[in-house]
């Protein structure tokens, strides 16, 4: 058998084309997507417990803090008794029969050490509930936290005052 010539149709029956399967769609990592819209991603929820953590520190700081500014005003007032300036005068005021010495600061140092700790673990509870204000990890726990940390060294003197006078 010969062939036809060039350009030559042909008496064989030629198959119908097949299609062809469509084409994969590749990119590149960090590359543009594919066409077409992306899809909207989905909001992570973020867990509030940084929030819970600040508040928490700044309370238990703030409840302690109270009861040791209570707890040096009750010292100062077993020192120096409850109206050290009554009888004061310009006669007998180098003199006044204080006893300040050893016992007296033996009775705050407990009460003013422990106002200090509470002021550090205050001011870590203020700083945590800075972060999970700005970082929306439980921020009405956060702000409350940082309303309090400002609050609570306030409500300390008051209440030092209170037990003073």
């Amino acid at each position: 058998m010969t062939q036809p010539p060039y350009n030559q149709p042909d008496d064989s029956p030629v198959p119908p084309p097949t299609p062809y399967p469509p084409a994969p769609q590749y990119s590149a990592p960090g590359s543009y997507p594919a066409a077409g819209y992306p899809a909207e991603p989905t909001p992570v929820k973020k867990s509030p417990v940084l929030g819970y953590i600040g508040l928490a520190l700044v309370v238990i700081a703030a409840i302690v803090f109270i009861i040791c500014c209570h707890a040096i005003a009750a010292a100062i007032i077993a020192a120096v008794g409850p109206h050290p300036l009554a009888n004061a005068n310009s006669q007998n005021a180098a003199n006044l029969g204080y006893d300040l010495g050893y016992n007296s600061a033996a009775e705050a140092s407990g009460s003013i050490m422990g106002a200090t700790a509470c002021t550090v673990i205050g001011i870590a509870g203020f700083v945590i509930s800075i972060v999970a204000t700005a970082q929306n990890k439980g921020r009405i726990f956060g702000i409350i936290g940082i309303i309090l940390g400002v609050l609570a060294p306030v409500i300390g003197s008051i209440m030092m005052q209170v037990a003073l006078s």
